[in-house]
Protein backbone atom coordinates (compact mmCIF):
# COMPACT_ATOMS: atom_id res chain seq x y z
CA UNK A 1 0.00 0.00 0.00
CA UNK A 2 1.68 3.39 -0.65
CA UNK A 3 0.97 6.39 0.82
CA UNK A 4 0.71 9.77 -0.56
CA UNK A 5 1.27 13.27 1.47
CA UNK A 6 -1.78 15.85 0.95
CA UNK A 7 -0.55 18.82 0.30
CA UNK A 8 -1.88 21.77 2.32
CA UNK A 9 -2.90 24.85 1.20
CA UNK A 10 -0.72 27.91 2.68
CA UNK A 11 -2.72 30.22 4.98
CA UNK A 12 -1.88 33.71 2.98
CA UNK A 13 -2.50 37.28 3.36
CA UNK A 14 -3.52 38.95 -0.22
CA UNK A 15 -0.21 41.65 1.16
CA UNK A 16 1.84 38.49 1.53
CA UNK A 17 0.97 37.25 -1.81
CA UNK A 18 4.68 37.27 -4.29
CA UNK A 19 6.24 36.26 -7.12
CA UNK A 20 7.65 33.32 -4.98
CA UNK A 21 4.63 31.73 -4.62
CA UNK A 22 3.40 30.96 -7.82
CA UNK A 23 2.91 27.06 -7.93
CA UNK A 24 1.41 26.52 -4.87
CA UNK A 25 -1.28 25.97 -2.81
CA UNK A 26 -2.81 29.09 -0.96
CA UNK A 27 -5.50 29.54 1.14
CA UNK A 28 -7.08 33.35 1.14
CA UNK A 29 -10.28 35.17 2.50
CA UNK A 30 -11.37 37.61 1.34
CA UNK A 31 -14.52 39.96 0.42
CA UNK A 32 -15.48 39.89 -3.41
CA UNK A 33 -15.35 43.39 -4.81
CA UNK A 34 -16.36 42.29 -8.75
CA UNK A 35 -17.64 39.38 -10.53
CA UNK A 36 -16.73 39.02 -14.36
CA UNK A 37 -19.53 36.63 -15.12
CA UNK A 38 -18.28 36.51 -18.63
CA UNK A 39 -14.40 35.27 -17.62
CA UNK A 40 -15.95 33.40 -14.38
CA UNK A 41 -13.55 35.81 -12.54
CA UNK A 42 -13.49 37.56 -9.58
CA UNK A 43 -10.98 40.53 -7.40
CA UNK A 44 -10.99 39.40 -3.65
CA UNK A 45 -10.29 42.17 -1.81
CA UNK A 46 -8.96 42.38 1.90
CA UNK A 47 -7.45 45.30 3.77
CA UNK A 48 -5.93 47.32 0.76
CA UNK A 49 -5.21 44.44 -1.71
CA UNK A 50 -7.17 42.72 -4.29
CA UNK A 51 -6.17 40.10 -6.01
CA UNK A 52 -7.53 38.38 -9.59
CA UNK A 53 -9.04 35.03 -8.73
CA UNK A 54 -10.81 32.64 -12.11
CA UNK A 55 -13.47 30.85 -9.99
CA UNK A 56 -14.42 28.62 -13.07
CA UNK A 57 -13.82 25.39 -11.04
CA UNK A 58 -15.87 26.60 -8.62
CA UNK A 59 -18.92 26.86 -10.46
CA UNK A 60 -21.85 24.75 -10.34
CA UNK A 61 -23.19 23.15 -13.82
CA UNK A 62 -26.59 23.71 -12.57
CA UNK A 63 -27.94 26.55 -9.98
CA UNK A 64 -26.27 30.08 -8.33
CA UNK A 65 -24.05 30.38 -5.78
CA UNK A 66 -25.26 32.51 -3.30
CA UNK A 67 -22.25 34.10 -1.91
CA UNK A 68 -21.27 34.95 -5.42
CA UNK A 69 -24.79 37.25 -6.27
CA UNK A 70 -23.62 40.02 -3.15
CA UNK A 71 -20.31 41.99 -3.76
CA UNK A 72 -18.42 42.04 -0.51
CA UNK A 73 -19.67 39.07 0.35
CA UNK A 74 -16.78 37.35 1.86
CA UNK A 75 -15.28 33.94 1.04
CA UNK A 76 -12.45 31.51 1.43
CA UNK A 77 -10.49 30.03 -1.33
CA UNK A 78 -8.35 27.61 -1.76
CA UNK A 79 -5.94 27.72 -5.14
CA UNK A 80 -3.05 27.82 -7.23
CA UNK A 81 -0.78 31.11 -7.36
CA UNK A 82 0.08 31.39 -11.32
CA UNK A 83 1.95 33.94 -13.21
CA UNK A 84 -0.46 36.22 -15.25
CA UNK A 85 0.20 36.26 -18.77
CA UNK A 86 -1.44 39.77 -19.36
CA UNK A 87 -1.10 43.04 -17.16
CA UNK A 88 -3.72 43.94 -15.50
CA UNK A 89 -5.67 46.90 -14.30
CA UNK A 90 -8.73 47.85 -11.71
CA UNK A 91 -12.01 48.14 -13.99
CA UNK A 92 -13.28 51.66 -14.56
CA UNK A 93 -15.84 50.52 -12.07
CA UNK A 94 -13.46 50.41 -9.49
CA UNK A 95 -11.04 53.41 -9.88
CA UNK A 96 -13.96 55.39 -8.71
CA UNK A 97 -14.46 53.97 -5.16
CA UNK A 98 -13.43 55.62 -1.74
CA UNK A 99 -10.57 53.46 -1.12
CA UNK A 100 -7.38 55.25 -3.04
CA UNK A 101 -5.07 52.91 -1.65
CA UNK A 102 -6.32 49.89 -2.80
CA UNK A 103 -3.53 48.20 -4.90
CA UNK A 104 -4.42 45.13 -7.41
CA UNK A 105 -1.45 42.82 -6.90
CA UNK A 106 0.80 42.73 -10.50
CA UNK A 107 1.74 39.51 -12.43
CA UNK A 108 -0.16 36.71 -10.35
CA UNK A 109 -3.59 34.92 -10.60
CA UNK A 110 -5.15 32.74 -8.36
CA UNK A 111 -7.03 29.74 -9.79
CA UNK A 112 -9.28 28.67 -7.37
CA UNK A 113 -10.14 25.02 -6.97
CA UNK A 114 -12.72 25.26 -3.93
CA UNK A 115 -14.43 28.19 -2.79
CA UNK A 116 -16.55 28.45 0.88
CA UNK A 117 -18.91 31.11 1.47
CA UNK A 118 -17.69 32.75 4.77
CA UNK A 119 -19.73 35.24 6.12
CA UNK A 120 -18.28 34.57 9.73
CA UNK A 121 -14.82 34.90 9.55
CA UNK A 122 -13.68 37.79 11.20
CA UNK A 123 -10.90 39.63 8.14
CA UNK A 124 -8.99 41.47 10.82
CA UNK A 125 -8.46 38.16 12.77
CA UNK A 126 -8.01 36.11 10.21
CA UNK A 127 -4.91 38.77 9.09
CA UNK A 128 -3.54 38.70 12.33
CA UNK A 129 -3.58 35.29 12.83
CA UNK A 130 -1.45 34.49 9.61
CA UNK A 131 0.79 37.36 10.58
CA UNK A 132 1.53 35.64 13.86
CA UNK A 133 2.28 32.01 11.28
CA UNK A 134 4.47 34.22 9.44
CA UNK A 135 7.01 35.74 11.86
CA UNK A 136 6.95 32.36 13.68
CA UNK A 137 8.10 30.78 10.95
CA UNK A 138 5.31 28.54 10.31
CA UNK A 139 5.06 29.75 6.42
Amino acid sequence: MSSSKVDSAIPTRLSSIRKELIGKKLRVVGKILSHDVKSSTILLWNDSHIVHVDISLCLPTKGSIPWLRETRSTVTLFGFLERSQAEMRLPDLLARLPHEDMVLIPHVSLQAILAIDSPDVDLRRWNDTVAEMEASGLF
